[in-house]
């Protein structure tokens, strides 16, 4: 064995296909999610392969003081190590007039037993669309009857 001077360290405590990892469907990075403003949660899959149950959560780059964001339990494909988590942003104050609204949603993951070691993260643009109220006709029936 040579010494060629480079110092190099090897991770012993996971493997990269132990590592859990965006993968397709999920929406690529920067991705924008269209949610209707009558909507009072907006929900989006997100996709990840790992070979354990995987952690999900969200990063400071998030703006989460008016927000609430959950993750459903992690489901996996029994055929594969692929596991769809239904991402769930919602408003901490319902307002009650329409506005349009824009803003990111940075996730990470890692693997549920080590937390702290972020494998992936993936943001995306989320679009709080406004939705007009439907006009109210004031007549529901006509009234003039041919024959």
């Amino acid at each position: 064995m040579q010494d060629d001077g480079v110092c190099t360290t090897k991770n012993t405590l996971f493997t990269s296909q132990d590592l859990p990892y965006f993968v397709p469907p999920t929406p690529e990075i920067g991705s924008v999610i269209i949610c209707d403003f009558e909507q009072t949660i907006c929900n989006f899959p997100i996709y990840l392969f790992s070979n354990s149950s995987p952690y999900v959560g969200s990063f400071n780059d998030t703006d989460t003081s008016s927000r609430i964001i959950t993750f459903s339990t992690p489901l996996k494909d029994v055929s594969s190590d692929i596991y769809q988590i239904t991402v769930s942003v919602g408003n901490k104050i319902r307002k009650l007039s329409p506005e349009y609204t824009e803003y990111d949603v940075c996730l990470d993951v890692a693997k549920m037993i080590s937390r702290l070691i972020i494998t992936d993260k993936r943001c995306f643009h989320l679009v709080e669309r406004a939705v007009p109220q439907p006009v109210q006709s004031k007549h529901l029936y006509s009234t003039n009857f041919h024959l």
